[in-house]
């Protein structure tokens, strides 16, 4: 008999967790798993027309539509019957888990992508709750970082039934060719070295040092990837600070075009204030680029000393960007892909699949 997993991520969008949810969802397909990932409700059409993936509200929820929703997860949960019930984020893990431990699924894994400290307050007293309630089975911390976090939380209950999965990319990566386009095109319009980011624009990703390390950086145009609601804040930061025509914004795109910016851009910036397990990161490290990140404990589990590590106000920002755009980028660039092979979706997949 086929294994049965389902995933739940509380929003699509195109975001870290939501792109690790996708990567196990098509490298569990690949294995023969009859799988299917679910979002509670459509943010964007990041993920429309994936196989086995759909949204079960379309649009951002009202406070009076949760019973609706919740009854519509009940519904679609005792219909497919899984073996694996897979929930990322604290929204899900809060709102989804319960409605699996009510049906008996046998394995339920509440998904952490952040530390435990970053949640608000009510998930944090929520989330101890649930795992105190036996609502899920087991916790699964995408980083070592983020595992000690739920221990120090609370001892007993974490220290035997948490288990450390990493995040992963497809080995096939590697063979996808550098495709030329919009980078280079910027680059001779503009006359500037390309730094790139990703990520939704939040205060976690921290874009305004980055905007602000403009100023220091004149030879320098900041691309970022993303969308959220600091967008007007961000455009207003950077005309105050006169560094507008030098930012550029892409908006929600597709990973092959994340691939191609990375692929074309000097560095790969990324400021972040606290992070578990960035897939954003990961993937820079797999496209060979030269990479200065935030010095925070998640960036130097997972980048190691392939990377320039940085504290996140923009003078120190600046400084590192500039020692990163004097290295060669085979130099780091090489680093980072080899430890990037530390971390696959096959180990990642394999891991989710072996608990019971």
């Amino acid at each position: 008999m086929k294994q049965k997993v389902v995933q739940v991520v509380t929003q699509m969008e195109a975001g870290g967790a939501q792109r690790a949810a996708l990567l196990l969802h098509h490298e569990m397909l690949r294995q023969g798993v009859e799988a299917e990932l679910w979002f509670l409700y459509a943010k964007t059409a990041a993920y429309a027309g994936e196989t086995a993936v759909r949204s079960l509200w379309p649009r951002r929820l009202r406070l009076h539509e949760l019973p609706l929703l919740w009854l519509r997860v009940w519904q679609s949960l005792r219909h497919l019957r899984p073996h694996i019930f897979i929930t990322h984020t604290h929204y899900a893990n809060a709102f989804a888990q319960p409605v699996a431990r009510l049906l008996n699924i046998p394995t339920r894994l509440a998904v952490h992508h952040n530390e435990l400290h970053t949640y608000p307050a009510p998930a944090r007293l929520l989330e101890r709750w649930l795992k105190y309630s036996g609502i899920f089975s087991t916790s699964i911390a995408v980083s070592e970082s983020v595992r000690c976090s739920l221990i120090k939380a609370s001892p007993p209950l974490y220290s035997r039934s948490t288990r450390r999965i990493y995040n992963g990319l497809p080995r096939s990566a590697d063979s996808i060719d550098p495709p030329a386009g919009s980078p280079d095109l910027l680059r001779r319009i503009s006359g500037h070295r390309i730094l790139f980011t990703a990520g939704r624009l939040t205060d976690q990703k921290n874009h305004r040092a980055l905007i602000a390390s403009l100023v220091l950086l004149p030879d320098c145009m900041a691309v970022i990837a993303g969308r959220g609601s600091l967008e007007t804040e961000l455009r207003k930061q950077a005309d105050e600070l006169g560094v507008a025509h030098r930012l550029h914004f892409l908006g929600e795109i597709g990973s092959e075009q994340v691939t191609q910016w990375m692929r074309g851009s000097d560095v790969f910036v990324f400021p972040s204030l606290f992070e578990a397990m960035p897939m954003a990161l990961l993937e820079a490290m797999r496209n060979g680029m030269t990479i200065v990140a935030s010095d925070i404990a998640a960036h130097r589990e997972l980048a190691g000393d392939t990377a320039i590590l940085s504290d996140t106000d923009p003078h120190s920002l600046a400084t590192a960007i500039r020692s990163a755009l004097e290295h060669p980028r085979d130099q780091l660039g090489k680093k980072a892909q080899a430890r990037s092979h530390n971390f696959t979706v096959e180990a990642m997949a394999n891991a989710y699949l072996e608990i019971h």
